[in-house]
């Protein structure tokens, strides 16, 4: 599933790495509804965390799940 613009760091649903500050300042700028994309990070993470093997969680804006996809495609 390409998340689009949802997320920018793959530490936004891994809930492992941390995320850095630079992204989610630019998150908060640019957000029309700061709640809302909270929400929207919260439910991609359950989504990553429930591992579905036939579910792929990416966005193009991360190079490191971008380039997990692009290897094993």
């Amino acid at each position: 599933m390409h998340a689009g613009d949802a997320f920018y760091h793959h530490g936004t649903i891994d809930g492992r790495t941390p995320v850095p500050a630079a992204l989610r300042a630019m998150e908060a700028l640019v957000a029309w509804d700061l709640k809302r994309v909270r929400d929207n990070h919260a439910r991609l993470a359950e989504l990553y965390r429930h591992a579905d093997p036939d579910l792929v969680i990416f966005s193009a804006h991360d190079p490191t799940l971008f380039e997990k996809v692009r290897a094993e495609a």
